[in-house]
């Protein structure tokens, strides 16, 4: 068995390991060369997770304040805890928009409102609900902006 098979150990490096002595022995050696290159993987993987939610965070962020600027209310106002009927309508709005127009779970608009996922599951019904028939054109119609 060579030490390349998974990728970690060129033939000159296994050269200035001890020898190993059986099989028993290889097969330890191998199975934590397998493991250490798992475990560099899942780093990277985590690495381009994180740097993937951070410019989905952003455009959020965009989608927010232009809902924000559409519907004539602050951003501060779309994040708050108020309850009044409007800045809810048009929040439920916003909510609808940055599902509609990014990939972004439930929870994570949820956390750029400081609401529950289940609110945002919510809101989107609900007006999605509302459009009815429009909503599938207003769909294509934000998707191409």
């Amino acid at each position: 068995m060579q030490g390349t098979e998974c990728g970690m150990m060129t033939p000159e490096c296994m050269s200035m390991v001890k020898p190993l002595r059986g099989i028993r022995e290889r097969e330890q050696v191998r199975a934590r060369m397998l493991w250490l290159r798992n475990l560099r993987n899942r780093k990277h993987r985590r690495e381009r997770i994180a740097a993937q939610e951070e410019r989905l965070r952003a455009r959020l962020s965009d989608v927010i304040a232009e809902a924000a600027s559409d519907l004539s209310i602050s951003v501060e106002q779309l994040v708050s805890k108020s309850r009044t009927a409007r800045t809810a309508r048009c929040r439920q709005i916003a909510m609808y928009r940055c599902r509609e127009l990014t990939e972004a779970s439930f929870p994570l608009i949820g956390e750029m409102f400081g609401r529950d996922h289940s609110t945002v599951m919510h809101a989107c019904e609900l007006i999605g609900r509302q459009l009815g028939p429009l909503a599938l054109k207003m769909r294509h119609e934000l998707k191409a902006a």
